[in-house]
């Protein structure tokens, strides 16, 4: 069946960003990932061609203006820091700690409005990805080193949550709309829709670990089994994330697993 404008339910909208953005960011930093993926064809085109789907995506819908503005603060507090953090911190890196500024910076390309928020997002996922990822393990010293380094800068890690927690709070309300989707907003978003549609499963055919699908946003977690008294039944566990919803009446089944 054809996928239409009016097939598309404003439910099956919202979380195309949210999982777009999980996608676009695991691929655009896990190593591992990136190379299984570029045995389907992935691409440094194929990445930037995702988050200019994802930008488009994020465009402010009809809503009232009133609405808008704490969110139109939050983009200027983001551009206003990544005007000063970003290149503070890859001179800093760049200087002292070099491999971790090629990790950082590689593909960001800084702006403003939902470009602001899309590199503000990546950078401070990297950062994160210096203090705790997994496969970074072999690195860690080096990696703390840099945060440190950053720390002395004035870019803190107190910072770094805060613009964190304004780049989410923007990705959350972006996607606000009234009830019925319009053309100039559904348009984009069912593009990127159908961008993560392909890519998800041909990541499914090369990669196998669950946890890296996890990260991607297109894995299960396995349910724990819960301790539960004598006689009484156990629940069935949910998965960690939702499933993203097929267009209402339309190819229910490709929409993607959680």
């Amino acid at each position: 069946m054809h996928l239409t404008l009016s097939s598309v339910s404003r439910t099956a909208l919202d979380p195309v960003v949210t999982r777009a953005s999980q996608f676009l960011r695991t691929v655009g930093t896990d190593g591992t990932v990136r190379a299984a993926m570029a045995s389907v064809g992935f691409k440094d085109a194929d990445l930037r061609e995702g988050y200019a789907l994802l930008l488009g995506a994020m465009a402010p819908s009809h809503s009232p203006a009133t609405a808008q503005i704490p969110v139109a603060e939050a983009i200027a507090r983001l551009e206003r820091w990544q005007a000063v953090a970003f290149p503070v911190a890859r001179a800093a890196l760049q200087r002292l700690h070099p491999a971790q500024a090629a990790f950082v910076f590689e593909g960001v390309v800084p702006g403003s409005g939902a470009t602001a928020v899309i590199a503000a997002r990546l950078v401070l996922g990297r950062l994160a990805d210096l203090e705790n990822a997994q496969d970074r393990k072999a690195s860690r010293k080096a990696d703390h080193a840099a945060l440190a380094t950053l720390d002395e800068r004035g870019i803190t890690a107190s910072e770094r949550a805060e613009m964190l927690q304004r780049a989410a709070f923007v990705e959350s309300h972006s996607v606000a709309a009234p009830a019925a989707p319009t053309p100039d907003r559904a348009a984009p978003v069912l593009a990127l829709r159908a961008w993560v549609l392909d890519w998800s499963e041909c990541a499914r055919v090369v990669i196998k670990r669950r946890d890296l699908l996890i990260r991607m946003g297109i894995g299960k977690r396995r349910a724990r089994a819960a301790k539960t008294p004598a006689g009484a039944s156990a629940s069935p566990a949910s998965p960690a994330a939702p499933a993203l919803p097929a267009p209402t009446g339309a190819l229910h089944e490709t929409a993607i697993a959680s």
